[in-house]
């Protein structure tokens, strides 16, 4: 029975850790998620029943990937409107430039014209 818990407890232990490596990544709010899966983890370690253990752990999993999904969703909003941002910015630089570019090559083009015609006049 102890061989059986003791691999389920490393198991799950690997499983965790493997989603809790993506998590560091993003930012210092998943360490907290971190310690409180690693309190309920070790609360529920302590009861020698291990549907209990089980029990708990899911609850933590399904937690963490709540907060992990959460978590890349915001970051992936903000990177969203960030592009959208600077999309706009710079459609706005661009037309901007080209704007006042044709609009001198315009004026350019009728204060050549209008000297043009006054050197006829004359």
């Amino acid at each position: 029975f102890f061989f059986f818990f003791f691999f389920f407890f490393f198991f799950f232990l690997i499983l965790i850790f493997s989603i809790l490596v993506p998590l560091f990544r993003h930012g210092f709010f998943d360490f907290f998620g971190f310690l409180f899966l690693l309190c309920f983890f070790f609360f529920a370690f302590f009861f020698r029943n291990i549907f209990f253990f089980l029990f708990f752990f899911f609850l933590l999993l399904l937690f963490l990937l709540f907060l992990f999904f959460i978590i890349i969703l915001i970051l992936y909003m903000f990177i969203l409107i960030g592009f959208i941002f600077i999309f706009i910015v710079f459609s706005l630089c661009i037309i901007y430039i080209i704007f006042i570019s044709y609009f001198s090559i315009i004026l350019e083009h009728i204060r050549i014209f209008g000297k043009h015609r006054q050197t006829r006049q004359q």
